[in-house]
């Protein structure tokens, strides 16, 4: 039995098997031993869990959280398993490389910056792989015709942006951007500040050396990677007590989730915790906006003809503590004036998942493919989404649909309609 585990959480587990009915990768795959009452009984069975088998079982989970969401007794299982996952010994993980790769990339901001040149460079190369070919399917997220158009449509955006009145209009919230926003696709970021001009919702600033929010490091058991990255972004923004917003789902998860990173280090949790506590989610926080009349909508936003849309739940903000379900669908509703269409057999998880993807491909796209056939039976033609890893999954799923859509961020969905507003 892993040692760093109360043996008492595992034990826990009824045994009922509320998990099988609400897992992604038991529902492609079947696996009994891939659910997480049976990851639970594995690890509390095996004296020193350290093989590439129980390796590969343990890394085959998304962390989506649906598991402890119908969990009778309401075991945090993917706190769980991460620490499981954090005391596994290297050698006994055969995506160690790839793993390690992608989490050093991300902790390092001179490194990420360097992805989208990489991207271009690597673009002609990338359409010359077969498209059955696994290096050609790995590198996919750096698809260079996106990478370029998101560049191009940032720069039309900041064109458009008003320089924000300096000491006489106070800043009302700051603005933590993510890696995808801030080194992949900008023009998610700069939807974010059109969108605050747009709707009069106050002055944001953007603290500079913010790194990644640490959600990779974490889930790949890379713990003291993950608290190196917290504390960063805590000192980052402890400049002031502004509200923090953050228009990545997997982004406000994480950094919501910094005081248990530091529950053994009482003077960096109670910092941890203040800071979490100033963390809002995008959509929250611009609906709550619009609702309460701080913020406005154009007055011709009303004529534009309407759009039909689907909206992507993030398994990161369906599930968990902080549960934001509601809000982008009223947000959208109210902006668009027509609700987004919903799958017949309501939301669902994409199967990116992060590492997941990057581990597990053919899981990863099986697991996309059920939601893709939900997605071909709408009216929908559009979709958009909150997640950076959603938003990746979309897009190359993009080829298998039966029917052609686009992919939008959230922020840039509603950018655009505004913009395109007669």
């Amino acid at each position: 039995m892993d040692k760093s585990i109360d043996p008492e959480l595992l034990h826990q587990c009824a045994k009922c098997g509320a998990c099988t009915s609400v897992c992604p990768v038991y529902q492609v795959t079947g696996r009994e031993s891939l659910t997480a009452r049976g990851k639970l009984h594995i690890l509390s069975r095996l004296a020193a869990p350290g093989s590439a088998v129980y390796s590969d079982i343990l890394s085959k989970c998304l962390l989506c959280g649906a598991c402890s969401e119908v969990c009778a007794r309401g075991i945090d299982i993917t706190r769980l398993l991460i620490s499981a996952r954090s005391s596994l010994p290297i050698r006994s993980d055969k995506h160690f490389l790839a793993k390690h790769s992608t989490i050093r990339n991300l902790g390092s901001p001179a490194l990420l910056s360097g992805l989208s040149s990489l991207a271009k460079i690597a673009g002609k190369t990338i359409r010359k792989l077969p498209f059955d070919s696994g290096l050609r399917r790995k590198l996919s997220f750096l698809n260079p015709d996106l990478i370029t158009q998101s560049h191009t449509r940032n720069q039309n955006l900041l064109s458009r942006l008003q320089p924000q009145k300096t000491k006489k209009q106070p800043t009302e919230f700051a603005y933590f951007a993510g890696c995808l926003a801030t080194h992949l696709y900008p023009d998610i970021a700069s939807s974010v500040f059109f969108l605050a001009q747009a709707l009069h919702s106050g002055k944001i600033d953007k603290p500079t050396n913010q790194a990644c929010c640490g959600l990779a490091a974490m889930a790949g058991g890379k713990l003291d990677e993950a608290r190196r990255l917290a504390k960063k972004n805590i000192n980052v923004f402890s400049s002031d007590s502004l509200p923090i917003l953050t228009s990545c789902a997997s982004c406000f998860s994480q950094l919501k989730k910094y005081p248990d990173l530091f529950s053994r280090e009482p003077r960096w949790y109670e910092k941890a915790k203040k800071f979490s506590g100033r963390v809002v989610e995008f959509s929250s926080f611009f609906h709550e906006r619009l609702k309460d009349g701080s913020a406005s909508l154009p007055p011709d936003c009303d004529d534009l003809n309407k759009k039909s849309v689907y909206y992507h739940d993030p398994c990161h903000l369906r599930f968990g503590r902080h549960q934001i379900v509601s809000e982008p669908r009223q947000l959208l509703t109210k902006i668009t004036k027509q609700p987004p269409v919903e799958l017949p057999l309501g939301p669902q998880c994409c199967g990116q998942g992060g590492l997941f993807h990057l581990s597990h491909y053919d899981l990863s796209c099986n697991i996309f493919s059920h939601l893709l056939d939900e997605f071909d039976q709408t009216t929908a033609k559009t979709v958009v989404t909150t997640c950076s890893g959603c938003l990746l999954q979309w897009q190359e799923g993009q080829s298998e649909s039966v029917k052609p859509y686009q992919v939008k961020h959230l922020a840039c969905y509603l950018a655009d309609f505004i913009t395109e507003t007669p």
